[in-house]
């Protein structure tokens, strides 16, 4: 069966005052199927775990030693705060079944007067296995009337709150997700205004993207 097939594997640690940890990872359980699952599941390992990602891949294992990097260095703070992390990913398809997209949230605490949080997205054809790569956006013709109808966008939902001033300083958008009916441009905090303004996003859709000149 080559349908697409996911389970979620989850990992929880915590010592009251000292660290919280909680991971969720999204397996395509039946990667063993297809050449393209299989080279889903195994980018989005990798792009996951990183430095924690074993040949062959074990989920299991991985996530132990993401928690154990984490707890160690809680363990040996003396910030008297507990540190926290919880990692966290969600899976979806859009598009009619066609695009696989990843969402993972992470929210991590190592003392200091606050946290960091961050969404990032990676999407990845169902047709082909590729991942998308929205580099183009930035690099032809387009990309100036792209940027301002970003900007603009952001401006009108965050007035008097964005540290750059005009289309230009734009910077590419942190993580782009593909929906159902545009394209979702992600900027995490103080990527374009303060920590306190959380994380922004600006949803064009392929009207408005078509407009700009973007293929």
């Amino acid at each position: 069966d080559r349908a697409l097939q996911l389970e979620e594997y989850t990992f929880e640690s915590s010592e009251p005052e000292r660290y919280m940890v909680n991971i969720r990872y999204q397996h395509i359980a039946n990667s063993d199927k297809s050449d393209i699952l299989r080279s889903i599941e195994a980018a989005n390992y990798n792009h996951i775990f990183e430095e924690y990602a074993f040949v062959p891949a074990d989920v299991d294992a991985s996530m132990r030693a993401m928690a154990d990097a984490f707890i160690a260095d809680a363990v040996e703070s003396d910030s008297g705060a507990a540190y926290t992390l919880n990692f966290d990913q969600a899976a979806f398809t859009v598009r009619d079944s066609s695009v696989l997209c990843y969402e993972t949230h992470i929210d991590i605490y190592t003392g200091g007067a606050h946290g960091g949080n961050s969404i990032w997205y990676e999407c990845y054809s169902l047709v082909t296995g590729q991942p998308y790569d929205f580099s183009y956006l930035y690099e032809g013709e387009w990309s100036a009337s792209l940027c301002e109808l970003l900007y603009n966008s952001l401006v009108e939902a965050m007035p008097d709150t964005l540290f750059i001033n005009g289309y230009k300083e734009l910077p590419h958008a942190d993580s782009v997700l593909i929906t159902d009916t545009g394209l979702l441009f992600v900027y995490q905090p103080y990527s374009v205004a303060s920590f306190a303004a959380g994380i922004l996003s600006v949803e064009l859709s392929d009207e408005d993207l078509k407009a700009t000149g973007v293929p």
